[in-house]
Protein backbone atom coordinates (compact mmCIF):
# COMPACT_ATOMS: atom_id res chain seq x y z
CA UNK A 1 0.00 0.00 0.00
CA UNK A 2 1.56 3.46 -1.03
CA UNK A 3 0.22 6.54 0.53
CA UNK A 4 0.82 8.72 -2.67
CA UNK A 5 2.55 8.40 -5.58
CA UNK A 6 5.87 8.08 -5.91
CA UNK A 7 7.58 11.33 -7.30
CA UNK A 8 9.43 9.95 -10.51
CA UNK A 9 11.54 12.79 -11.03
CA UNK A 10 13.35 12.16 -8.24
CA UNK A 11 16.76 9.97 -8.83
CA UNK A 12 16.95 8.05 -5.40
CA UNK A 13 14.60 5.81 -4.09
CA UNK A 14 15.37 5.93 -0.19
CA UNK A 15 13.63 2.68 1.71
CA UNK A 16 13.45 2.53 5.42
CA UNK A 17 11.99 -0.44 7.62
CA UNK A 18 10.33 0.95 10.70
CA UNK A 19 10.01 -1.92 13.74
CA UNK A 20 13.58 -2.04 15.34
CA UNK A 21 14.82 0.23 12.88
CA UNK A 22 13.41 3.50 13.37
CA UNK A 23 11.92 2.75 16.33
CA UNK A 24 12.48 0.49 19.42
CA UNK A 25 9.47 -1.48 18.73
CA UNK A 26 7.40 -4.08 17.20
CA UNK A 27 4.76 -1.57 15.93
CA UNK A 28 2.06 -4.11 15.45
CA UNK A 29 1.89 -6.29 18.84
CA UNK A 30 3.19 -2.45 20.74
CA UNK A 31 -0.09 -1.25 19.09
CA UNK A 32 -2.40 -3.78 19.60
CA UNK A 33 -1.32 -4.01 23.67
CA UNK A 34 -1.92 -0.35 23.81
CA UNK A 35 -5.23 -0.56 22.86
CA UNK A 36 -6.23 -3.55 24.37
CA UNK A 37 -4.47 -2.75 27.53
CA UNK A 38 -7.18 0.07 28.11
CA UNK A 39 -10.16 -1.85 27.14
CA UNK A 40 -10.21 -5.25 28.55
CA UNK A 41 -7.72 -6.80 30.96
CA UNK A 42 -8.83 -10.20 30.57
CA UNK A 43 -7.81 -9.65 26.86
CA UNK A 44 -5.13 -8.39 27.49
CA UNK A 45 -3.70 -11.07 29.62
CA UNK A 46 -4.36 -13.20 27.03
CA UNK A 47 -2.93 -11.09 24.50
CA UNK A 48 0.52 -11.15 26.39
CA UNK A 49 -0.22 -15.30 26.70
CA UNK A 50 0.20 -15.21 22.94
CA UNK A 51 3.12 -12.27 22.56
CA UNK A 52 5.38 -12.30 25.59
CA UNK A 53 8.53 -14.27 25.54
CA UNK A 54 8.32 -15.59 28.82
CA UNK A 55 4.79 -17.72 27.70
CA UNK A 56 5.33 -21.40 26.86
CA UNK A 57 2.55 -20.16 24.63
CA UNK A 58 4.41 -17.63 22.43
CA UNK A 59 7.30 -20.55 21.64
CA UNK A 60 5.10 -23.33 20.57
CA UNK A 61 2.96 -20.86 18.26
CA UNK A 62 6.45 -19.77 16.71
CA UNK A 63 7.66 -23.32 16.42
CA UNK A 64 4.34 -23.58 14.41
CA UNK A 65 4.82 -20.33 12.56
CA UNK A 66 8.19 -21.81 11.51
CA UNK A 67 6.94 -24.98 10.27
CA UNK A 68 4.47 -23.81 8.07
CA UNK A 69 5.89 -20.33 6.79
CA UNK A 70 3.12 -18.30 8.47
CA UNK A 71 3.20 -15.34 11.24
CA UNK A 72 0.83 -17.20 13.64
CA UNK A 73 1.20 -14.67 16.19
CA UNK A 74 0.61 -12.21 14.20
CA UNK A 75 -2.37 -13.43 12.82
CA UNK A 76 -3.70 -14.33 16.12
CA UNK A 77 -3.08 -10.69 17.58
CA UNK A 78 -5.20 -8.91 14.57
CA UNK A 79 -8.22 -10.86 15.74
CA UNK A 80 -8.15 -8.66 19.21
CA UNK A 81 -8.97 -5.69 16.82
CA UNK A 82 -12.17 -7.89 14.99
CA UNK A 83 -15.08 -5.52 15.02
CA UNK A 84 -13.09 -1.88 15.75
CA UNK A 85 -14.03 0.90 13.59
CA UNK A 86 -10.89 1.68 11.75
CA UNK A 87 -11.36 5.69 12.27
CA UNK A 88 -11.33 4.79 16.11
CA UNK A 89 -8.50 2.62 15.49
CA UNK A 90 -6.45 5.17 13.22
CA UNK A 91 -7.24 7.92 15.70
CA UNK A 92 -5.68 5.45 18.93
CA UNK A 93 -2.43 5.03 16.46
CA UNK A 94 -1.69 8.55 16.89
CA UNK A 95 -2.16 8.41 20.39
CA UNK A 96 -0.52 5.28 20.25
CA UNK A 97 2.52 7.30 18.22
CA UNK A 98 2.54 10.14 20.85
CA UNK A 99 2.45 8.27 24.14
CA UNK A 100 4.86 5.17 23.11
CA UNK A 101 6.81 5.74 20.02
CA UNK A 102 7.54 9.15 20.04
CA UNK A 103 9.44 8.29 23.19
CA UNK A 104 11.31 4.69 21.55
CA UNK A 105 12.83 6.93 18.40
CA UNK A 106 16.28 5.49 17.61
CA UNK A 107 17.89 9.19 17.39
CA UNK A 108 20.76 7.91 14.89
CA UNK A 109 18.13 6.68 12.34
CA UNK A 110 15.97 9.64 12.44
CA UNK A 111 19.38 11.87 11.62
CA UNK A 112 19.58 9.67 8.79
CA UNK A 113 16.08 9.81 7.51
CA UNK A 114 16.40 13.93 7.71
CA UNK A 115 19.24 13.89 5.54
CA UNK A 116 18.07 11.45 3.07
CA UNK A 117 14.52 12.79 2.72
CA UNK A 118 16.29 15.93 0.97
CA UNK A 119 18.04 13.50 -1.55
CA UNK A 120 15.07 11.66 -3.14
CA UNK A 121 11.64 9.96 -2.38
CA UNK A 122 11.69 8.24 1.04
CA UNK A 123 9.70 5.37 1.58
CA UNK A 124 8.97 3.01 4.67
CA UNK A 125 8.27 -0.03 3.85
CA UNK A 126 6.94 -2.54 6.81
CA UNK A 127 5.06 -5.51 7.64
CA UNK A 128 3.39 -3.85 10.58
CA UNK A 129 -0.21 -2.71 9.89
CA UNK A 130 -1.33 0.17 8.21
CA UNK A 131 -3.29 2.14 10.33
CA UNK A 132 -0.09 2.43 12.99
CA UNK A 133 2.46 2.89 9.70
CA UNK A 134 -0.02 5.34 7.92
CA UNK A 135 0.39 7.09 11.47
CA UNK A 136 4.05 7.47 11.42
CA UNK A 137 4.49 8.25 8.05
CA UNK A 138 2.12 10.99 8.45
CA UNK A 139 4.46 12.27 11.66
CA UNK A 140 7.75 11.97 9.71
CA UNK A 141 6.22 12.82 6.43
CA UNK A 142 6.84 9.93 3.81
CA UNK A 143 5.08 7.94 1.65
CA UNK A 144 4.67 4.16 3.01
CA UNK A 145 4.25 0.94 1.51
CA UNK A 146 2.74 -1.95 4.61
CA UNK A 147 0.87 -4.90 5.42
CA UNK A 148 -2.83 -4.20 4.79
CA UNK A 149 -5.81 -4.59 7.51
CA UNK A 150 -8.63 -5.82 6.00
CA UNK A 151 -11.61 -3.77 6.34
CA UNK A 152 -15.66 -4.15 5.95
CA UNK A 153 -18.28 -1.65 6.29
CA UNK A 154 -15.96 0.71 8.30
CA UNK A 155 -15.06 -2.22 10.58
CA UNK A 156 -11.60 -4.34 11.14
CA UNK A 157 -12.24 -8.24 10.43
CA UNK A 158 -9.46 -9.12 12.25
CA UNK A 159 -7.83 -10.19 9.31
CA UNK A 160 -4.99 -9.58 6.54
CA UNK A 161 -6.17 -8.24 3.33
CA UNK A 162 -2.49 -7.94 2.48
CA UNK A 163 0.60 -9.05 4.43
CA UNK A 164 4.35 -7.44 3.02
CA UNK A 165 6.57 -9.71 5.21
CA UNK A 166 9.37 -11.45 3.14
CA UNK A 167 8.05 -9.62 -0.09
CA UNK A 168 9.29 -5.91 0.35
CA UNK A 169 11.50 -6.30 -2.64
CA UNK A 170 8.94 -7.44 -4.89
CA UNK A 171 7.24 -4.13 -3.62
CA UNK A 172 10.30 -2.13 -4.24
CA UNK A 173 11.44 -3.99 -7.52
CA UNK A 174 7.73 -2.32 -8.96
CA UNK A 175 8.27 1.07 -8.21
CA UNK A 176 11.98 1.01 -9.79
CA UNK A 177 10.57 -0.67 -13.21
CA UNK A 178 8.42 2.96 -13.07
CA UNK A 179 12.51 4.71 -13.48
CA UNK A 180 14.60 2.06 -14.04
CA UNK A 181 17.16 5.11 -13.48
CA UNK A 182 16.38 5.67 -10.02
CA UNK A 183 19.32 4.59 -7.58
CA UNK A 184 17.80 2.80 -4.52
CA UNK A 185 18.91 3.13 -0.71
CA UNK A 186 17.95 0.89 1.68
CA UNK A 187 18.11 0.81 5.82
CA UNK A 188 16.70 -1.95 7.85
CA UNK A 189 17.99 -3.54 10.85
CA UNK A 190 15.58 -7.26 9.37
CA UNK A 191 17.55 -10.05 7.97
CA UNK A 192 14.17 -10.81 6.35
CA UNK A 193 14.69 -7.84 4.31
CA UNK A 194 18.18 -9.13 2.58
CA UNK A 195 16.83 -9.54 -0.90
CA UNK A 196 15.51 -6.36 -0.30
CA UNK A 197 19.18 -4.81 0.83
CA UNK A 198 21.01 -7.05 -1.87
CA UNK A 199 19.24 -4.81 -4.50
CA UNK A 200 20.77 -1.41 -3.30
CA UNK A 201 23.14 0.16 -4.22
CA UNK A 202 23.31 2.10 -0.58
CA UNK A 203 22.83 -0.33 2.17
CA UNK A 204 22.67 0.98 5.87
CA UNK A 205 22.35 -2.03 8.13
CA UNK A 206 21.15 -1.15 11.68
CA UNK A 207 22.68 -3.57 14.92
CA UNK A 208 23.04 -3.93 18.03
CA UNK A 209 26.38 -5.46 18.33
CA UNK A 210 29.75 -6.03 16.20
CA UNK A 211 27.94 -9.95 15.89
CA UNK A 212 25.55 -8.78 13.90
CA UNK A 213 27.55 -7.61 11.16
CA UNK A 214 28.71 -11.17 10.29
CA UNK A 215 24.89 -12.37 8.71
CA UNK A 216 25.83 -8.92 6.43
CA UNK A 217 29.48 -9.13 5.97
CA UNK A 218 28.84 -10.53 2.29
CA UNK A 219 26.78 -7.23 1.18
CA UNK A 220 29.59 -5.16 2.72
CA UNK A 221 26.78 -2.30 3.73
CA UNK A 222 27.34 0.54 6.18
CA UNK A 223 26.64 -0.09 9.85
CA UNK A 224 24.47 2.09 12.47
CA UNK A 225 24.97 0.98 15.88
CA UNK A 226 21.45 1.17 17.93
Amino acid sequence: MLNKEPRHSDEQLIVCDVCDTLFYSNTTFDFIHFLVSRENRYKFFLLKLVTKKWSPFFYVLEGISRVFKIDLVKLICLNFLSGKDYDKVLRAANFFYDEVLAHRKIAPVFDLMERKKKEGEFVLVSSSISPVVKVIAERVQVSFISSEVEIKNGKLTGKMKSELKGKKHVAIQSLLKMNSKRQLTVITDNQSDFELVQMAGDRFIIIESELDKLFWKSLAPKYILK
